[in-house]
């Protein structure tokens, strides 16, 4: 999939120009084009600063990893988990002190 299809994707589309308003800067209310190109695909807005290829893109716009956008992209999807931990069997980091106030004490 190109960056300009998954741009048109999530921002409708077409355009000629390969310009589309960026989503980046309208959640800020600040009204900005940002480019898209084919060679090299990439994207870029010049107002916000916001740039890079189709997985960052991705993974700006829907809010997620980059690892979750890469899935995304390859049209990848996890295998639900087959197994329930309760959750007092997960362990829970215990408070300590004195290793918070800089001192090590040893039990003797």
């Amino acid at each position: 999939m190109s960056i300009i299809e998954v741009v048109k994707a999530r921002l409708g589309g077409p355009t000629d120009s390969g310009e589309w308003a960026c989503p980046f800067c309208a959640r800020h209310g600040v009204p900005a084009l940002m480019g898209v190109r084919q060679e090299p695909a990439v994207f870029y807005c010049p107002t916000c600063g916001h740039g890079g290829d189709a997985v960052k893109f991705v993974s700006m716009f829907d809010r997620i990893s980059v690892p979750q956008a890469q899935e995304k992209l390859a049209g990848y999807e996890p295998p639900a988990p087959t197994t329930y931990m309760a959750p007092d069997v997960v362990a829970k980091p215990r408070f300590a002190p004195e290793l918070i106030r800089g001192r090590r004490t040893r039990s003797s």
